[in-house]
């Protein structure tokens, strides 16, 4: 197992999706949109820089915590998908 952090841009704010998850939609250094659900406040805006700690078990990727750098906020991330 092996750990990274990537930056990622929020590009928009869903707010709540029902009552547990927020929902934001980021773009990574590629160009490639993905949906992030994750349970804790970040107070990140459109447009900011946010970090994305990633996992791998052999070749499974998991996204496993977002934060916000300005303000030292982080998350356990619940769910991604890739914007098609």
């Amino acid at each position: 197992m092996s750990q990274w952090t990537e930056s990622v841009i929020k590009i928009q704010d869903f707010g709540l999706d029902g009552y547990i998850n927020y929902k934001i939609m980021v773009q990574n250094k590629n160009g490639i949109y993905f949906f992030v659900w994750y349970p804790d406040s970040l107070d990140s805006e459109i447009g900011d820089v946010l970090i994305v700690t990633f996992s791998d078990f052999g070749s499974d990727i998991y996204w496993e915590v977002i934060t916000n750098p300005k303000n030292g906020r982080e998350s356990k991330i619940a769910k991604i998908l890739q914007v098609n």
